[in-house]
């Protein structure tokens, strides 16, 4: 009778674990994908000029004006006070007063995506390389029982 008790229980245990295992790699291919969308989006704002709106400046500046900013470095912890931290949103003025369809706007907390998600885009100075690269990385954060987790994405963008 044990032997059954033990065997049904370590089923029990198997299946939990199973499913916890396929519940986070959904998670994780949607949290991917979310962070691939917002990836496009910055590389959109990039080839198409819009805005990107920095923290304590008004109006936003265009991309091609945030080459001469220094971000600093957000994996240090030492982000400028114009902040590393940025949000996807529409609608925004730049520079002469012209409306962007697309920016990335100055934000400390992630936006909520729903289902759970939340994203932030991180720009930084690539080191030694401020105003000719930046690293853009697009961070989606989901939690379940076993702690917060993140999908990351990152590429360097170059001043053409």
């Amino acid at each position: 009778m044990s032997l059954i008790a033990v065997v049904i229980g370590a089923m029990a245990i198997t299946t939990t674990y199973s499913l916890r295992n396929t519940q986070f790699s959904k998670n994780q291919a949607q949290a991917t994908m979310l962070a691939q969308e917002n990836m496009e989006k910055v590389r959109t704002i990039k080839s198409a000029n819009y805005g990107v709106c920095l923290q304590g400046k008004t109006p936003c500046l265009t991309w091609e004006e945030i080459w001469d900013e220094t971000f600093g470095s957000y994996s240090s912890k030492s982000c400028t006070l114009i902040g590393c931290t940025y949000i996807p949103s529409n609608n925004c003025t730049v520079t002469g007063d012209i409306t962007k369809a697309l920016c990335l706007t100055y934000s400390e907390n992630p936006i909520d995506l729903g289902n759970g998600f939340t994203a932030q885009v991180i720009i930084e100075d690539e080191p030694g390389l401020a105003g000719t690269q930046k690293r853009v990385t697009s961070k989606v954060f989901w939690t379940d029982t076993t702690g917060q987790h993140s999908s990351d994405l990152v590429t360097v963008f170059s001043k053409l």
